[in-house]
């Protein structure tokens, strides 16, 4: 799977294009074959194959929470697909022209207030989803 732009992931997901990459994924926009709408793929990277085990069981616990969480600044999270040793996300693709933007905050002009208003729900979800699967391990070990 190193090149999978122009090919079918999933059996339903066309890569169209790398829309891009960081250190632990790679993220693709893609066309549902079955439905024609626009999405995003986001394709874990990991080597080491006890990492891999560790990294499903984390993503599938944290699919089950995020698939149910609305806000207006994260994308919409529908599946996981599992291929082989390769692990995708699949969300919703927000074009780059249209990362939704919060009327108010800084004026609707000032991009570097709005990146900052938008960093600042990040990391407040980000820090609930960590106390989230904390709880969730507590619970199932019994602690």
């Amino acid at each position: 799977m190193a090149d999978i732009i122009n090919n079918i992931v999933g059996g339903r997901y066309y890569i169209l294009e790398l829309v891009g990459r960081g250190g632990s994924a790679i993220v693709y926009k893609a066309r549902d074959i079955h439905n024609g709408g626009i999405y995003a793929l986001k394709k874990y990277i990991t080597s080491d194959p006890a990492n891999r085990k560790r990294l499903l069981e984390g993503m599938e616990r944290e699919l089950e929470v995020l698939k149910n969480c609305t806000h207006p600044v994260l994308p919409k999270i529908f599946d996981l697909i599992k291929i082989e040793d390769a692990f995708f996300l699949v969300m919703e693709y927000i074009p780059e022209n249209q990362f939704p933007l919060t009327p108010g905050i800084g004026g609707d002009n000032n991009p570097v207030a709005q990146v900052e208003h938008l960093l600042n729900h990040f990391q407040l979800f980000q820090h609930a989803g960590v106390c989230l699967v904390a709880l969730l391990g507590f619970h199932l070990t019994g602690d």
